[in-house]
């Protein structure tokens, strides 16, 4: 299988990890509970672990860092989607969110997007200074 193959891959892995909480969504007991673990994934897991593809497939220089940042941006704006459709279609607000939850899915992206772009940042720069 190609490089790039296997970072689209890896990639994807957040937002279908994002949409298979969906069915504990839709039980009211549990959904304060998967939104906390949800934003959790969205706020530390999610930009950590696209960082973590980020500089495996760089390092090894199987796949350039001009396609693997921005598909692991893609990646994260895809979990941050899921996890707003699955809240939407959960509570039937889906098309008009209260002002908290467009508060927290702006936060979730403003985050997880810093967290990103310093941590692309930082390996580019260690990148430039091994070669």
């Amino acid at each position: 299988m190609s490089p790039v193959v296997k970072l689209v891959l890896y990639a994807i892995a957040p937002p279908i990890v994002a949409a298979a909480t969906y069915p504990f969504w839709i039980i009211s007991e549990t959904r304060v509970i998967v939104s906390i673990f949800t934003m959790l994934l969205a706020f530390v897991v999610t930009p950590v672990y696209l960082l973590y593809m980020i500089r495996r497939f760089s390092s090894t220089n199987e796949v350039s860092l001009l396609f693997s940042i921005p598909m692991c941006f893609f990646a994260n704006v895809l979990f941050v989607l899921a996890h707003y459709l699955n809240w939407g279609n959960s509570t039937g607000l889906l098309k008009t969110p209260d002002s908290s939850t467009i508060l927290i899915v702006k936060l979730e992206l403003f985050v997880s997007i810093a967290i990103l772009i310093i941590g692309s940042f930082i390996i580019s720069i260690l990148r430039l200074r091994t070669k």
